[in-house]
């Protein structure tokens, strides 16, 4: 069964920002291998958002979970936030560098319930 993406506008934001900075900072040859791994993330959570290697992530919010885009002998420093939503859509909330600090950057729609 695959899952629906429905990215969100900080997540787009996100993507957006990442290919710039990469383009601007590493050049045409690392952006054209760097944006590859973010739509094969997208595509492999689609197809299963649990499967390893994407990670249940409890301590940020009970459904949250997190995908890091790094491939086999492919280095990349981000990773997708996102949650499962009625059993057949994806919610991605946001791409996010390894440095950062996830409860610093969540997006509103990934606010715990009351």
């Amino acid at each position: 069964m695959s899952f629906r993406i429905r990215i969100s506008r900080r997540a787009v934001r996100d993507i957006e920002q990442v290919l710039a900075h990469t383009m601007r900072q590493f050049g045409p040859r690392q952006y054209e291998r760097y944006k590859p791994l973010i739509r094969d993330a997208l595509a492999d959570i689609a197809a299963d958002p649990v499967a390893s290697p994407a990670k249940h992530r409890p301590e940020i919010r009970s459904d949250a979970r997190t995908f890091h885009i790094s491939r086999e002998g492919k280095h990349a420093g981000h990773f997708f936030l996102y949650r499962v939503v009625e059993d057949r859509f994806v919610d991605i909330g946001r791409l996010l560098h390894d440095s950062m600090e996830v409860r610093q950057h969540l997006p509103e729609s990934f606010a715990e319930p009351d």
